[in-house]
Order: structure tokens, then C-alpha cells, then sequence
């Protein structure tokens, strides 16, 4: 495992983990736990590839790979694109793998969701809009009923008048008539207090 992960390294970063000017230099770097991190020596290399990397070349066996199908299996996941064992991923990671990974489903649900947004918006503008004319046309039907009530009391008033000045006319010549003129008038009419003038002349 440690030789592949040698490998490895020396694959990303163009030179081996462990070096030396000769095979003493070497072995004493390597006792020494001498060895570069592959951050370090490939930075533009994937974080996996680095997690990988620093697991295999672990110098304690127990915290490397099990055996290398098991660093194989880390590499799998990563060239296909899965979740690699060795590495720790952040929140921020795995949502932005989460969305790569379904950009199209993603895309669909973003503009459901916007087409969504305007039919409610529509739905609501709309039912505003249907308010506010129900609520003019019936303001415009009150005040059109107000209107002909006051149209009405005027002429009411009017005619009311025109009974008075008939009965006061008459009341000379015949004041049975002007009395049985006056009896018309409605109890509600404002112009009653006239009336029982004429009717007590």
C-alpha cells in the first residue's frame, strides 16, 4: 500500500515522497518521516487525490488502506465521481457535488419552481385586480342609490309642496277639500308642520 502510494505521489507531483542524493540519504528521510505533503508538492491535484495520497503513505500500517483493494476501491469512487473514504468533505463539498451531480434535476426544479412563483403572483395580481373593481362597482352602485334616493325625496318634497299649495287654494272655496287634500301627505313628510298650518286656518 505504501509503495503504491508512493506512486501515486510521485505521479502527481513529478518527483518521489521519500528522495535523497543516494540510497543512505534516502533510507535516513525515510526514517526520519521526511516526506513532503502531497498539498505541498502537487497543489493543483484534487483534495481527494491528496486524501488518498497521505492515507496510503501513512507510517503507521493501521492508519493506512487495509490492503490495496481497498486503495483501489478510493480510487475507483473518485475517477468515477462517488464519495472517496479517505477524504473529509465539508458541507459546502458535498452541496457542490450534490449539485453537479444533479445539475439537470436541479435546473427542472429551479424553473418549476420560477413558473410556479409567476402563475401565483399572476393568480394574486389577478384577484386584486377583480377586487378592487368589485369594490368600485359597488361603491359606484351606492353612490348611484344614493342618487336616486335623494332624487326621490326631493321630488317627494316637491310634490308634498305643490299638495299644500293646492289644499291652502282651495281652502276658501272648499275646506273639506283642502282638509282631504292634506290627508295624502305621508306621516314621514317634512312638510307636515306646513299642513297643520293650513289645516288650522
Amino acid at each position: 500500500v505504501f509503495a503504491l502510494g508512493a506512486t501515486l505521489y510521485h505521479l502527481l507531483a513529478g518527483r518521489p515522497p521519500i528522495a535523497g542524493s543516494g540510497p543512505t540519504e534516502a533510507i535516513a528521510s525515510a526514517i526520519q518521516r521526511r516526506i513532503a505533503p502531497i498539498a505541498e508538492a502537487a497543489p493543483g491535484a484534487p483534495p481527494e487525490l491528496h486524501a488518498i495520497v497521505e492515507k496510503a503513505l501513512a507510517f503507521e500500517p493501521a492508519d493506512r488502506y487495509a490492503n490495496a483493494e481497498e486503495l483501489a476501491d478510493d480510487l475507483r469512487r473518485f475517477s468515477t465521481g462517488q464519495l472517496v473514504a479517505a477524504h473529509s468533505y465539508t458541507p459546502r463539498e458535498r452541496l457542490a457535488r450534490f449539485v453537479r451531480h444533479n445539475r439537470a434535476p436541479l435546473a427542472v426544479a429551479a424553473l418549476a419552481l420560477a413558473a410556479g412563483a409567476v402563475l401565483a403572483w399572476i393568480g394574486v395580481h389577478r384577484v386584486l385586480v377583480e377586487r378592487d373593481l368589485a369594490t368600485t362597482a359597488q361603491r359606484d352602485a351606492e353612490l348611484e342609490r344614493a342618487a336616486a334616493l335623494a332624487l326621490a325625496a326631493k321630488e317627494r318634497d316637491h310634490a308634498d309642496a305643490l299638495v299644500i299649495a293646492q289644499a291652502r287654494s282651495a281652502l276658501d272655496a272648499n275646506p273639506t277639500l283642502a282638509l282631504a287634500m292634506l290627508t295624502g301627505l305621508g306621516a314621514d313628510s317634512p312638510r307636515l308642520a306646513d299642513a297643520r298650518g293650513v289645516a288650522a286656518s
